[in-house]
């Protein structure tokens, strides 16, 4: 993965934690009565940082990729 790549990969990151951390806040200013919406709201977070936590796994293994080049090739044997 290239250092573009990966940037790009933890902007995407930090995005998508700023679109949970917004639905929360909408969730939260949405009135009791309209529980239907809060639901919707909350569950689209929760969508958002599961798609955050892959994210972060992507990154995490690109890192580990460039730290170790030799144990993939001892693997590819």
């Amino acid at each position: 993965m290239t250092d573009d790549e990966l940037k790009a990969l933890e902007l995407s990151y930090e995005a998508t934690i700023e679109r949970a951390q917004q639905r929360e806040e909408e969730a939260g200013k949405t009135p009791r009565y309209r529980a239907e919406e809060r639901a919707w709201l909350h569950k689209r977070a929760n969508d958002h940082y599961a798609q955050a936590r892959d994210i972060r796994e992507r990154i995490r293994a690109a890192v580990l990729d460039r730290q170790c080049p030799e144990d993939q090739d001892e693997t590819s044997l």
